[in-house]
């Protein structure tokens, strides 16, 4: 029964990946049957959901918000892949002016330490359209709390 069920993970999950830069292995997002928060996958969910949705919500900001660190996760399988994630993220040293879409990343762009920081709470859905690569996402976020400067997490 356990080889059937990574089977059907494995099903899955090929059709979620698009392209053969995005293609993964089953321990990119789980490790030992939960979701492994530090996968390329949940990795690149995360910076997506920022850069498309959370920066865009967020109309009123000088800089890029960028997730610092993930702070708790689960995941769904359904028709495709469903994402429930708890994101530290920050104000970045990148100005929202001048900096196009494409540009914001992690080796781009860094937290200002004298940003703020907030707990995001992402629902991030993601299925592939056909055989072919394309990819549905969407993602929403709402913020749980913002932190004060000297708060640790």
């Amino acid at each position: 029964m356990h080889l059937y069920n990574s089977f059907l993970i494995a099903i899955c999950l090929s059709t979620v990946t698009g392209s053969e830069e995005d293609d993964i292995e089953i321990d990119s997002i789980y490790a030992d049957g939960s979701m492994n928060l530090h996968g390329k996958t949940v990795e690149r969910v995360v910076w997506k959901a920022f850069v498309d949705e959370i920066n865009d919500r967020m109309r009123k900001i000088e800089v890029w918000w960028i997730p610092l660190r993930i702070l708790d996760g689960s995941y769904e399988i359904v028709a495709g892949i469903q994402y429930d994630l708890q994101v530290l993220g920050g104000e970045s040293n990148c100005p929202k002016e001048g900096f196009e879409r494409k540009e914001v990343n992690k080796y781009n762009c860094a937290f200002s330490n004298k940003g703020k920081r907030a707990i995001f709470h992402i629902l991030a859905y993601e299925m592939n359209l056909n055989w072919k690569g394309s990819k549905m996402f969407r993602s929403f976020s709402t913020i749980e709390r913002n932190l004060t400067s000297w708060e640790v997490i």
